[in-house]
């Protein structure tokens, strides 16, 4: 089985080493849209013509099933490409909701691109579900932009965590990071809101994907393609590999 992952450059990448974690024989096919990145900021209209435009490349190269391993495709397309495509199509954002009811978590932060807290879609599926407990959504635009410049820590991160979400220090038992990059900066976060439990969505996607495929068995593998520099890319991949044990 081929499976396709989508970002809109490198933060994908924390999906897809929960994927091949959950799924060791599937082979993966991911795209890192870098040339367009950030996606925070576009218009839906847009975002969904980048949706449709990857999805279809990567059918022709064999997949078997999508995973929109990008929190703002996840809330602004999701619905509407799954329409567009026969295959089987997946969200980061959906399974957050079960990881916050397992946290215990009641006073919920909730980040993420622009666009993706401007949607209001997470918070929505979160009353709905959990109606007992109180999310407030912020948008951290500079963060996404830091991750793939390979900023994930330091002076200049700290300032924008700090920017951010200094207020939330007693205001917040848990911190949903509603952006696929944004694991990248959890040393930074854990700096700033130390008392603060982060919710990564990224396991909680890829045990959605494996419940839903059939397994797979063999050695696996990933392909990659990208949209603007490659050797830039796999720079900052192997960085990410190594910060987060291998992917």
């Amino acid at each position: 089985m081929k499976i396709g992952v989508i970002d809109s450059g490198v933060g994908g990448l924390t999906v897809l080493r929960a994927l091949r974690v959950a799924m060791p024989g599937a082979t993966f096919l991911y795209y890192g849209d870098t040339a367009r990145a950030p996606y925070g900021g576009r218009p839906v209209d847009e975002l969904l013509h980048f949706g449709r435009e990857i999805i279809t490349f990567l059918l022709a190269q064999g997949a078997d099933a999508i995973v929109l391993a990008c929190g703002t495709l996840s809330s602004t397309a999701y619905d509407t490409l799954r329409e567009d495509f026969a295959v089987p199509i997946f969200d980061v954002l959906r399974p957050g909701v079960a990881a916050v009811q397992a946290s215990g978590a009641q006073r919920i932060g909730f980040i993420a691109t622009a666009a993706t807290v401007r949607s209001g879609f997470f918070v929505r599926l979160l009353q709905e579900h959990c109606p007992d407990k109180h999310v407030a959504a912020r948008a951290c635009p500079l963060f996404a932009p830091m991750v793939e410049k390979g900023w994930f820590d330091g002076g200049v991160v700290r300032w924008a965590v700090a920017h951010y979400l200094a207020d939330w220090h007693t205001d917040r038992d848990a911190l949903v990071l509603g952006c696929t990059h944004y694991p990248m900066l959890a040393t930074a976060i854990n700096a700033i809101l130390p008392e603060v439990r982060i919710i990564d969505l990224s396991e909680g996607c890829a045990r959605q994907v494996q419940a839903a495929l059939a397994p797979t068995e063999g050695m696996g593998g990933v392909e990659y393609f990208v949209s603007g520099n490659r050797a830039q890319f796999d720079e900052l991949a192997k960085r990410i590999v190594e910060c987060a044990h291998g992917i």
